[in-house]
């Protein structure tokens, strides 16, 4: 069985985008048969936030990436990211993935004016049983 206790986390640095962009393509592989991120998609969002601060991954102690997650500015709310690798069969590291998400989210909520709002987004592949349990769980309405 695969535990978190098994992982490391950490925050991101530079260095680390191939080996995320591994695990990204893993995952489109597995929801869409196809890899449909490039390295272009992960320096884009990692131009819009502090990785060491905004980004998390988790990785084996022989340095395999399982899970990435960040929280990233979407207008003027928020979008919570979180991959976590198709072998990983249990929802453990994606609870813990989002629920990182969520508390950085409020935290960045702290920070903003009194009486602004945010709303919270994520996106799950409609094929992605695994996290839609994981988002659905922790409160995440289905949108369209």
């Amino acid at each position: 069985m695969q535990t978190i206790k098994d992982l490391i986390i950490r925050h991101h640095n530079k260095e680390d985008a191939q080996q995320t962009l591994d695990l990204l393509i893993r995952c489109d592989i597995s929801e869409y048969g196809e890899p449909d991120s490039d390295i272009e998609d992960v320096q884009l969002d990692w131009s819009q936030i502090d990785l060491k601060r905004d980004a998390w991954l988790a990785a084996t102690p022989a340095g395999d990436f399982a899970g990435y997650a960040a929280v990233l500015p979407y207008g003027e709310d928020l979008r919570f990211d979180f991959y976590v690798d198709p072998t990983w069969k249990n929802n453990t590291l994606g609870v813990l993935l989002l629920a990182s998400c969520e508390s950085h989210g409020f935290d960045l909520y702290q920070e903003r004016p009194e009486n602004t709002g945010v709303i919270a987004r994520t996106f799950i592949s409609h094929v992605n049983q695994r996290d839609q349990q994981v988002v659905e769980a922790a409160g995440f309405t289905p949108g369209k």
